[in-house]
Formats: structure tokens, sequence, C-alpha cells
């Protein structure tokens, strides 16, 4: 099982904004674009907004929200008390970084180099790129710890 997701997070009524700050310690932001901390304390962060605007205020909190509520349930999810009799670290935080609030746009491969192409990926964002890039994407078997079997192959 992979370790990253897309987070989505709506308004009905309200626009939301992705300048906001990440709540990933090992991660900021500059300039909208995501940066590597090379000396990150390992302390979660509060998203807070980057700009002063309401829609950034708004998200930054439903993102507070969200954090909060998803340690609560892991902290007493099924998985992480076995994990813990296990000896095993327990999830106990999803970390969000590098929000955004458009799709960006693409040139699709296909026009731009007269060829068609195919994604081999499980992860969301590089299947994501994929698809708004024009291009096919195909769905892989879950990892697994037999060549055979995850390769198709004999």
């Amino acid at each position: 099982m992979g370790h990253r997701a897309v987070l989505v997070i709506r308004s009905k009524e309200k626009k939301l904004s992705g300048n906001i700050s990440n709540t990933d310690p090992a991660y900021s932001r500059l300039k909208g674009v995501g940066v590597a901390e090379s000396q990150a304390k390992m302390i979660l962060g509060k998203c807070r907004p980057l700009e002063d605007t309401e829609e950034a205020r708004i998200t930054a909190e439903l993102v507070n929200e969200f954090t909060q509520e998803t340690r609560r349930i892991l902290e007493r999810h099924n998985i992480n008390e076995r994990r813990k009799k296990e000896g095993r670290l327990m999830a106990n935080v999803i970390l969000t970084r590098d929000a955004g609030s458009t799709v960006p746009s693409l040139p699709h491969f296909s026009q731009q180099y007269g060829l068609d192409f195919v994604c081999l990926a499980d992860m969301p964002v590089e299947r994501g790129i994929a698809k708004i890039s024009g291009m096919d994407v195909a769905d892989l078997p879950p990892p697994s710890k037999d060549s055979k079997k995850t390769t198709n192959s004999e």
C-alpha cells in the first residue's frame, strides 16, 4: 500500500485557496512550491494562511480540522491497536503539503510529440499528472514480494 494520496477539500459555500502552509514539518513552501527542509524539527505544524484572505484562512482552518479529526480516529483505530501489540509504530497523523486550488494546464504529450504515451504508476499524484498531460494510465497490480506475481511474468 502506498503512503501518499491526494486530499481534496471542497466547499459549496465558500471559495478556498491553495495558498496555505504545509503541516508536514519536513517541507516548507517557497513561492507556491514545496521545498524539503534540511534541518527540520519533526513537530507537526499547524496549517496557516499564506495570504491575508478569507479563502486562505478558511482553507487553513479546514485542513487543521481534518488533521485533528484524523489524529483522533487513528489513535483509536483497530489497526493501530494491533500495531501497538506487535511493538510497531502506530500511524498517528496524515501530513499535508503543497496545496493547490486549481488543476494545472499541461500540454498533451501526444500533441506535443506526435506519439501516444501510457503511464505505469500506482501513486495518485503521478497518475494525476499523467492524466492531465493526456496519457493513458495503466492499472498496476499491488506490490508483492513475488516478482512473478507483480510483473505477470513466468
